[in-house]
């Protein structure tokens, strides 16, 4: 848990981790802070080392396009010379493999000159999708929704398909959106096709998908003389 508020210390630069095997929480020391107290901002993991923040709301009701990394080894964050393309807060983030991460969703502040002065609605919603390449630090924006609506939660079915629950006024449930992210970055494909074929030992030779069978050798036990 990262971030948050709460009615004691208002927004939070702080973090808990939570033991399966202890069923234990563990508040984060004065040397484990995030650099940037935040709410609403998106997190995950991404590879064996890392745990990525991005923007969210800070204390001073700033839209935040400051993005920090946890090293789960050295246990400090970092800010990313990095920036989000925009400012923006309760958004979503999953990442593919250690060399993507994904952006969904989320709200923006409008620009004051195109608020008008009767109008209380600083916020807009996002439609546009990015993906952060983790090795060069490098940002694509991909195939944008269809619409601008708010996201109540997104579930990722670890294949390329986003099911984006979407929240419309006056609606007791909310409707399904599937965002599938091979149609328009066609490159996870070769990902995916790589592991499956590691999974089901197949092997690429002279142009020919071929399986590997696995051979056990188990020598027979010698008699004790």
């Amino acid at each position: 848990m990262i971030g948050g508020y709460n009615n004691f210390d208002g927004v939070l630069d702080s973090f808990e981790t939570f033991s399966i095997r202890s069923r234990k929480w563990e508040l984060s020391d004065e040397t484990q802070k995030l650099n940037k107290a935040r709410i609403n901002a998106a997190a995950c993991k991404c590879g064996d080392r890392y745990v990525y923040v991005f923007g969210g709301l800070s204390s001073e009701d700033e839209f935040l396009d400051q993005i920090e990394r946890y090293n789960t080894q050295l246990k400090i964050w970092t800010v990313m010379d990095v920036k989000l393309p925009q400012r923006m807060t309760n958004h979503f983030s999953f990442s593919f493999n250690p060399n993507y991460i994904i952006i969904l969703g989320g709200l923006l502040k409008k620009a004051e000159q195109f608020i008008p002065s009767e109008s209380k609605k600083i916020f807009e919603l996002q439609d546009r999708v990015f993906i952060l390449k983790t090795k060069n630090l490098t940002w694509k924006e991909l195939k944008p929704f269809p619409f601008k609506k708010k996201l109540g939660q997104v579930v990722y079915n670890n294949h390329g398909k986003f099911f984006c629950f979407v929240v419309e006024a006056n609606s007791e449930l909310p409707s399904l959106f599937v965002y599938d992210v091979r149609s328009c970055f066609p490159q996870f494909n070769k990902y995916w096709e790589h592991e499956a074929q590691q999974r089901d030992r197949i092997q690429k030779i002279k142009g020919k998908h071929i399986q590997i069978q696995q051979v056990i050798y188990n020598p027979a036990p010698q008699k004790d003389e």
